[in-house]
């Protein structure tokens, strides 16, 4: 899986959720205290988050859902940080967190739906190398010479059984080919010498191939999941991500 990651997401639908369940949250999938604790009452909306080694963890609740985001620790005021590192031990090390969640609020919460969202991206040389990726990737013909603000998105859905029950699981992902911007910042003198005047502008920055996967149980399922099954379909939907990175669109067994 040659990818770096931009971002990860849980989410759970939860009809009773509230602000206050982010004091159980947090400690779940969190050693540290929150640096910072956002709240809109009014709303039922609540989000606490905080640097870690390599990115920033944030958790939001709001009506009917929390969601649990990994993304990276800040922009840089000369080179955007857009990466907090390789996707494949990013994706282990995020899903385990979410294993220990699971089992822990499993005899607290109803769940109605689970998903997961995962964008990525491939470093590549210059914008035709960005599109000829895309064409390798992506069952669409490309033109990787002529080719401006390409956008590809499409569902592959998949029936998944856990025993006698059959979920339904939705495998969205969007492409596309992006550019980074580098802001540059020189300070030059005035005409008599006397103060320094600083410069600004924008030059070119790294080309990347953008996936964003967005792997979810179906919205028309109105029956709450059964605890057990919350592995199974969480495991599922990452090894489902897995297959849409490789540019694959067949099933798993």
């Amino acid at each position: 899986m040659n990818w770096l990651t931009h971002q990860l997401r849980f989410s759970a639908f939860v009809p009773d959720a509230t602000p206050q369940m982010l004091d159980t949250i947090w400690p779940l999938i969190s050693s540290e205290p929150a640096e910072s604790d956002e709240s809109r009452p009014r709303e039922g909306f609540r989000r606490m988050a905080a640097p870690e080694t390599d990115s920033v963890l944030e958790v939001v609740v709001r009506p009917g859902r929390f969601d649990i985001i990994k993304s990276p620790a800040a922009m840089g005021e000369i080179q955007p940080v857009v990466d907090f590192g390789e996707a494949k031990p990013q994706l282990e090390a995020f899903a385990i967190r979410i294993h220990s969640l699971l089992d822990s609020i499993g005899d607290k919460v109803s769940l109605y739906r689970l998903a997961l969202g995962v964008i990525l991206l491939r470093l590549v040389p210059n914008r035709e190398a960005a599109y000829e990726e895309l064409g390798k990737l992506l069952p669409v013909k490309v033109d990787s010479v002529n080719s401006r603000d390409f956008l590809f998105q499409i569902n592959y859905p998949q029936l998944f059984s856990i025993g006698n029950n059959l979920f339904a699981l939705n495998r969205l992902s969007r492409w596309s080919a992006i550019q980074t911007q580098r802001f540059m910042l020189q300070v030059v003198p005035n005409t008599v010498g006397e103060t320094m005047l600083p410069r600004a502008g924008l030059v070119a920055g790294e080309n990347y191939v953008r996936c964003e996967i967005d792997n979810s149980s179906a919205a028309e399922m109105t029956e709450e999941i059964p605890s057990e099954s919350w592995w199974p379909i969480f495991d599922r939907l990452i090894a489902l991500a897995y297959v849409t990175s490789n540019g694959e669109n067949s099933e798993i067994s």
